[in-house]
């Protein structure tokens, strides 16, 4: 058996899927750090990303980072 061939019984994602969506949350982490010298540009982008890929994280624990995201890109305006 590959390391592909492995399933989260939880959410049915194949490791291959779970590494990926792990790659794509550190990449929207990175985003919104950047936008605090982008003006925040590349915040902007992060979270359409997150809208976009947020139903690929159901099940996952990737889904509470992406909810997390989400809500902080939002409250962020608010508290300056």
């Amino acid at each position: 058996m590959t390391s592909t061939d492995v399933i989260d019984v939880t959410s049915g994602k194949t490791a291959e899927e779970l590494a990926s969506l792990r790659q794509l949350t550190l990449i929207i982490y990175l985003l919104s750090a950047a936008g605090w010298m982008t003006g925040g540009f590349t915040s902007i982008i992060g979270i359409i990303i997150n809208y976009v890929k947020r139903d690929d994280t159901e099940g996952t624990l990737y889904r509470s980072h992406f909810s997390w995201q989400i809500r902080t890109f939002w409250c962020w305006p608010s508290s300056r």
